[in-house]
């Protein structure tokens, strides 16, 4: 089943690039729902393989792959649908104010399946080197042997975030929206990159607990769950999804999802989607209602009130909105970047935008700055008139900016050559094994969102965490 259902992801992304070609001879809005929907299809069929192969997951290339390919096959054609729904042309008019065209997108569309076939061969190489298949078997030897190992480290990430919560640190976002992301607090900073290993580990050892009738032991890990479920819903809307999913690779670690298992379970599953995308809207909610800031900093009763108090039917019309609108603005991006490279003589930025987020992520930048890398800043000033601040996006966006068409080759071989050291180090070290695993499918997972910068920046705390491994 693993090697089917990846064959299929590939054939679909393959078969995306010719109707891509053609929707430049026939550019209708058609050409563009049906390169993305058959991009859709092979996401789905990645996904299938990733449940299928335990060891898979934690594959960053694959997961990776699959991630670019659903998050803008899947977010552009949510955001057509939904849009569409809302007002029949409201869809032209954002076209039109982006300046962009359905054949950029559906060119932007081919460009990110180019980038995912190109993690695919990665993700081939490293799977024939046996390397995941190490790297799982060496996690599974961490989650044993080394347990105590494992929830002492769990026991000071928990106390840290106990600490910062005590303080009032603002946990994301700064004072105003051109400073949202950037840590606020030096423990933040050294903490943050580790904090996906506790819905993982705890969702592990509350299934072992559990199968063992050890149900107090099971039942605490539960709680500590659920407090963790609160640090990941100060992170943001997407980090709720992430934590379920961490989650669930916990609860399903070296097992393969089968469908009598999705069959069996399927009112469980049904329910912790329903509860996560409650919570994804109630973090909403609150955005829309308050400055975030503000809200990390009530009382949990205050800011449950003011929801009740909220014009429910008012702040669903936003919500539609902005869900349509933000589900397509990677897409819509890359598809400005095609418009303005296709039609007018400005090149690509010829590495600079690669240099200057090498630059940011020197040792000494402890703090993220995303905000000082100008050379996307001075293009948009160029092409549009407008003056941007925060100006970091995913790395398809980064490759496209960077090199044009070809982008995608230098991106995915620097990945390549960052991470496949970090694989091979992990296959005589259990807890590092064990931290790239769960490190590495975090940042994965979040493609559709990260950009070089915090990609580097988070590598380089795995490179410290594997110094203080050795050292231990």
């Amino acid at each position: 089943m693993p090697d089917d259902t990846h064959h299929h992801f590939t054939r679909c992304l393959w078969l995306s690039l010719p109707i891509a070609g053609l929707s430049i001879v026939w550019p209708s809005t058609g050409w563009f729902v049906s390169v993305g929907g058959l991009s859709a299809v092979g996401g789905f069929y990645g996904l299938a393989s990733l449940l299928a192969n335990p060891a898979s997951r934690f594959n960053f290339f694959r997961v990776a792959a699959v991630a670019v390919v659903l998050g803008n096959a899947a977010g552009s054609l949510f955001s057509f649908v939904t849009l569409s729904f809302q007002a029949n042309d409201l869809w032209k008019t954002i076209l039109e104010l982006a300046h962009t065209t359905p054949t950029d997108l559906t060119l932007a569309q081919a460009y990110v399946n180019l980038f995912s076939l190109a993690l695919l061969v990665v993700d081939k190489k490293l799977e024939n080197s046996q390397l995941i298949n190490t790297l799982q078997a060496m996690t599974a030897v961490c989650l044993g042997l080394h347990r105590n190992a494992v929830q002492w480290l769990m026991s000071a990430l928990l106390v840290s975030q106990a600490y910062l919560l005590q303080l009032g640190v603002v946990v994301y976002g700064g004072k105003d929206l051109s400073q949202e992301g950037t840590p606020t607090h030096p423990l933040l900073a050294l903490t943050g990159p580790f904090v996906p290993l506790l819905p993982f580990a705890l969702a592990f050892y509350q299934r072992g607990y559990w199968q063992q009738n050890q149900y107090a032991r099971a039942v605490l890990c539960g709680l500590l769950l659920m407090l963790e479920l609160g640090w990941f819903f100060l992170l943001g809307r997407r980090s709720i999804f992430f934590f379920f999913v961490l989650m669930a690779m916990g609860l399903t670690f070296n097992q393969p999802v089968t469908r009598q298992l999705l069959r069996r379970n399927a009112l469980p599953i049904l329910l912790t989607v329903g509860i996560a995308a409650g919570l994804a809207d109630i973090y909403h909610k609150l955005r829309v209602l308050y400055r975030f800031e503000r809200v990390q900093q009530m009382q949990l009763a205050d800011a449950l009130a003011g929801i009740r108090a909220a014009d429910d039917s008012r702040y669903a019309d936003i919500r539609n909105r902005n869900l349509a609108l933000r589900s397509s603005y990677g897409p819509m991006a890359l598809g400005q970047f095609v418009n303005l490279f296709r039609t007018s003589p400005a090149a690509p930025l010829g590495g600079r935008q690669l240099a200057g987020s090498l630059l940011m992520t020197a040792p000494s930048d402890w703090l993220i700055d995303k905000r000082t890398v100008l050379v996307k800043e001075f293009l948009y000033e160029s092409a549009y008139g407008l003056g941007l601040t925060d100006i970091s996006e995913t790395l398809c966006l980064e490759s496209f900016i960077d090199f044009g068409w070809p982008g995608f080759l230098p991106y995915v071989l620097l990945l390549a050559l960052l991470l496949y050291p970090a694989y091979a180090a992990a296959k005589h070290n259990p807890l590092f094994a064990l931290l790239t695993g769960v490190m590495l499918t975090s940042l994965a997972m979040s493609m559709i969102e990260t950009d070089l910068i915090t990609l580097l920046a988070s590598l380089r705390w795995l490179f410290i965490a594997y110094i203080l491994t050795r050292l231990s």
